[in-house]
């Protein structure tokens, strides 16, 4: 994805209009991105890859903590992601569930690659920018990676023992704090940012899987 593309690819705004309730400087956030800062809660229009990013670059000094984001995904995890939670919710499995999200989230984070493959008695959900996002690495890698967490922790009775994130950078400050959010160790300087869990527990069964739910949901 090069410069004129992140100018004219489009994503939904909800993200960015999410921002509202967790700062109060909206001119701060909005600032280069051309969205009017008195318009951002009611924002009608899908906005750019370059304007999203922007905004989040922006909220780097606003935020309480480093592991804001963290805090800010856990909560939001399960919702704003339109008919993808209702296909996640209603699967079958908890792979197909994943698979859902690996095929459908680039279609609502564009900037994002996500891939899965199975490597041996493991499997592997990954998540790749398409380009460098400098200062906003970590956060941009590690919400989808927590989304799917969350939503392994749903489907998947009892403890996590067995699954692990891996991801591509060194440790963070906030390195310690990883254990409050993640039921699941958290390793650094991989090749590839991932969640990891055995092979295995793509059978495990979706105890409220709804049929039609599920095939409105995909189609």
């Amino acid at each position: 994805m090069n410069l004129s593309e992140l100018k004219r690819t489009l994503m939904p705004n909800t993200y960015v209009r999410l921002l509202t309730q967790e700062f109060s400087d909206l001119a701060a956030v909005t600032a280069g991105t051309g969205i009017p800062a008195t318009s951002l809660a009611d924002y009608p229009h899908p906005i750019t890859v370059a304007q999203h990013l922007r905004c989040i670059a922006n909220i780097l000094p606003l935020r309480r903590s480093p592991d804001w984001h963290l805090q800010w995904g856990k909560r939001m995890a399960e919702n704003f992601h339109g008919p993808v939670t209702l296909a996640c919710l209603t699967a079958p499995t908890l792979g197909e569930g994943l698979d859902v999200l690996v095929k459908y989230m680039p279609s609502r984070v564009p900037y994002l690659d996500w891939r899965s493959r199975q490597a041996g008695g493991e499997f592997r959900c990954e998540v790749i920018p398409r380009f460098d996002v400098g200062a906003v690495r970590a956060m941009v890698i590690e919400v989808p990676l927590l989304v799917m967490h969350e939503y392994m922790r749903v489907m998947h009775p009892g403890p996590l023992t067995g699954a692990r994130i891996e991801l591509d950078y060194g440790a963070t400050e906030y390195r310690a704090r990883y254990a409050a959010y993640f039921d699941c160790p958290v390793s650094f300087e991989h090749p590839v940012s991932a969640l990891v869990i055995p092979r295995a527990w793509r059978a495990v069964a979706n105890l409220d899987f709804d049929a039609e739910a599920w095939r409105v949901a995909l189609a």
